[in-house]
């Protein structure tokens, strides 16, 4: 039977473990503890962060069928587009024409114009 057997009936009984033995299995259960809690701590912190910086999302099919199908935007004689840019459902129109510089947003679910910047040279 081994040393430690509860049905020993020399009295010689030997702990399992030694006291280094004992202190080193401490000690190793501690450092797995902490560094489980660590790498739960990165996983919930990068979660965190993949949604706070998730890419939009692309519009709705229903989103898409409330755009105006043909809006016209008129420009100046001579116009030359020079940047398109569209936000949501806003379209920004960059032109030059002979003499002056704008931009012009177009709102694409009425097809109206919402504003108008007129680009003037700094003095």
């Amino acid at each position: 039977m081994p040393a430690n057997d509860p049905g020993d009936k020399d009295g010689d009984e030997r702990p399992l473990m030694s006291e280094p033995q004992l202190r080193f299995l401490k000690y190793s259960v501690i450092t797995m503890g902490v560094m489980l809690f660590v790498g739960f701590l990165i996983i919930i912190g990068r979660i965190i962060y993949l949604i706070a910086n998730a890419p939009p999302t692309p519009p709705t099919e229903a989103a898409i069928s409330t755009l105006v199908r043909d809006a016209r935007l008129p420009l100046p004689a001579g116009a030359a587009v020079r940047h398109v840019s569209l936000s949501g459902n806003r379209l920004a129109v960059h032109y030059d024409t002979p003499g002056e510089s704008a931009i012009v947003v177009l709102d694409l679910t009425t097809g109206s114009v919402v504003s108008k910047v007129v680009v003037a040279p700094g003095k």
